[in-house]
């Protein structure tokens, strides 16, 4: 990847990026996730950043209220590509607010990719540190 774009797509990441740590369906698991939410008009854009980095996927957006427009999600949410995204970013870092919410969060993902699997002898997982990244992250976001 060019110097250039990378330090473009750590800017636009700064902007418009959200970082999360989510709970799983049913509530059995946590994980990371890492989206970019755009109008769908601007599908070109999120379609280079996908060539260009190799990371993610794109689908629509579904959640829309009042006048808003038709958007598009660029995804990163397993294993492999948040550790590519933290790799990325480690590359590019990120300058403004946001920067504390990946510093959360990518702790959050070395953990969630070398945590140990639970298993029928030593019990599940316990998945008590990856909710405290969760409530970092949500501190992080407050506005002050």
């Amino acid at each position: 990847m060019e110097d250039d774009f990378g330090h473009w797509i750590a800017g636009f990441i700064d902007g418009e990026g959200c970082f999360r740590v989510h709970k799983g369906k049913g509530g059995s698991y946590y994980s990371c996730c890492f989206t970019l939410k755009l109008r769908d008009d601007e599908e070109e854009v999120l379609n280079q950043i996908v060539e260009e980095t190799g990371i993610g996927y794109l689908k629509p957006d579904r959640s829309r209220s009042g006048n808003s427009k038709p958007c598009l999600v660029w995804t990163v949410g397993s294993k492999e590509t948040c550790v590519a995204l933290v790799e990325l970013l480690d590359r590019f870092p990120l300058r403004a607010r946001k920067a504390q919410d990946y510093r959360i969060w990518r702790e959050a993902v070395l953990f969630w990719v070398h945590q140990k699997k639970g298993n029928r002898w030593h019990g599940p997982r316990d998945w008590s540190q990856m909710i405290r990244y969760k409530k970092a992250i949500e501190e992080a976001r407050r506005y002050s």
